[in-house]
Order: C-alpha cells, then sequence, then structure tokens
C-alpha cells in the first residue's frame, strides 16, 4: 500500500507542475493575443500575434485535461 501512495503523490506532483507550466503558458499567450505588442517586445519577436493564437489553441486540450486529471486526483484522496 505504502508504494502506492508514494507513486499517486508522484502522479500528482507532476500533474500540479505540468498544470502550472501550461497555465502560465496560456495567460502569456492569451496577453500575446490581446497585447501582442507588448508581448512582442518582451520575448523579442519571439511570440507574435500569430504565434501567440497558434500556441493558445494548442494548449487548450492540454489544458482542459490536466484540470480534470487534477480535481479527479483531489477528489479521490477522500475515497479509501
Amino acid at each position: 500500500m505504502k508504494a502506492s501512495s508514494i507513486d499517486r503523490t508522484k502522479i500528482k506532483t507532476i500533474v500540479q507542475w505540468l498544470l502550472a507550466a501550461v497555465t502560465l503558458l496560456m495567460i502569456i499567450s492569451g496577453y500575446g493575443i490581446t497585447k501582442f505588442q507588448i508581448i512582442d517586445s518582451i520575448t523579442f519577436g519571439l511570440i507574435s500575434k500569430s504565434t501567440a493564437f497558434v500556441m493558445h489553441e494548442a494548449l487548450t486540450i492540454p489544458f482542459i485535461l490536466l484540470v480534470i486529471l487534477h480535481l479527479v486526483l483531489a477528489l479521490k484522496k477522500g475515497k479509501k
């Protein structure tokens, strides 16, 4: 049982960090769509408005899946 608990803890940690990273990228790309002049200059042209839009759309499904997985792992904590 203890090994299962450790594995679950590692999985939860990985999901949390991935969700944090994807959330940050979603915020940056969303801001890059609406305030593209600022993001374009901050990133030295690396993230243009079109790149931010593609990035934002590409991250939508992973973001939703990570949120669902995060919620499932949190809700299963109470059940034993």
